[in-house]
């Protein structure tokens, strides 16, 4: 767990989640008890997507598809200010709703009817018989999906700079960089990370690990480059998009699979809620404990 600390923390949680997940009458999270919700029933086939997809907004989803993990939580809010609404909370709750619009987009244009049975008759990519205007609508509609899913990254890493006082100016930074001085690597670890004990901070600094290399960080998810390929050539650019595979997962002068373009957004999409809920979780948690004055050296890392 890194030090005693944390391995205290963490023992903690662990309590928690097992109450939490053994209980028998633990409700959805945005569904009250004894209240019933009426689209509950009509959207369980989503809901039950997003919980195998781990795609919830729930930290319990990362265990799990059960009850308690297969609904998001509710938008944060500062309880040491009730009925003030900060910056923060603010920010918060417009990237929330953001990735859950863009989660809905996305389950719904890849189980558009027009895409059913693809591969057959009228599938979309097939030059002797072309896709219909539902079928394009829907493909379109996951490319849309995917650009939006990669945005929310960098506002994420504006909410971090802007919350823990990182201080960096705007289009200086990335998720990948903005935990260090001056956003340069070389400088280590800026003042407010260096010494913080802010458990799921440090998780979403080790998540950023994952993203595509970048300023001489390397990355831990090789599958990234092509995420962000993918996604950075729909925003500049325009893609092809066929529905059989073809013999590699990269764009292949211009063109990529259907499946392929619906894996890449479905691994941004848990990205950026992976990163939504450590980002909610560290602001909850409080702003790290740092007096300001610390000096990181270029070796100094935040253990997990």
């Amino acid at each position: 767990y890194g030090d005693e600390q944390g391995k205290q923390y963490f023992l903690a949680e662990h309590e928690k989640t097992e109450m939490t997940l053994l209980s028998d009458d633990a409700a959805l999270p945005d569904v009250a008890p004894g209240k019933k919700n009426a689209k509950t029933g009509k959207d369980k086939p989503y809901r039950k997507w997003c919980a195998e997809n781990t795609l919830c907004l729930n930290p319990y989803n990362d265990l799990g598809k059960g009850t308690a993990a297969s609904g998001d939580l509710p938008e944060w809010t500062n309880t040491d200010a009730p009925g003030i609404v900060t910056p923060t909370a603010r920010t918060l709750s417009h990237l929330y709703r953001e990735y859950t619009a863009i989660r809905r987009l996305c389950h719904d244009a890849i189980h558009a009817r027009a895409l059913r049975g693809a591969g057959k008759k009228n599938a979309p990519g097939n030059p002797s018989s072309p896709p219909s205007p539902a079928a394009i609508q829907a493909i379109e509609t996951v490319k849309l999906a995917c650009r939006a899913g990669w945005a929310l990254l960098p506002k994420i890493a504006r909410l971090v700079n802007d919350h823990f006082g990182a201080r960096l100016p705007d289009g200086k930074y990335t998720l990948k960089t903005v935990w260090y001085t001056g956003g340069n690597p070389a400088e280590g670890l800026a003042a407010p990370f260096a010494e913080s004990t802010n458990w799921p901070l440090r998780g979403l600094f080790w998540l950023s690990k994952s993203l595509p290399p970048e300023r001489h960080l390397n990355t831990l998810e090789p599958d990234s480059i092509l995420w962000k390929t993918v996604a950075t050539t729909l925003e500049t650019g325009s893609l092809r998009i066929i529905e059989h595979d073809g013999a590699t997962p990269n764009i292949v002068e211009g063109t990529l699979s259907r499946r392929q373009l619906q894996t890449c957004t479905l691994a941004i999409l848990r990205l950026a809620r992976n990163a939504l809920v450590y980002l909610t979780l560290a602001i909850a948690e409080g702003t790290p404990a740092s007096s300001g004055k610390h000096t990181p050296d270029r070796n100094d890392t935040i253990t997990p």
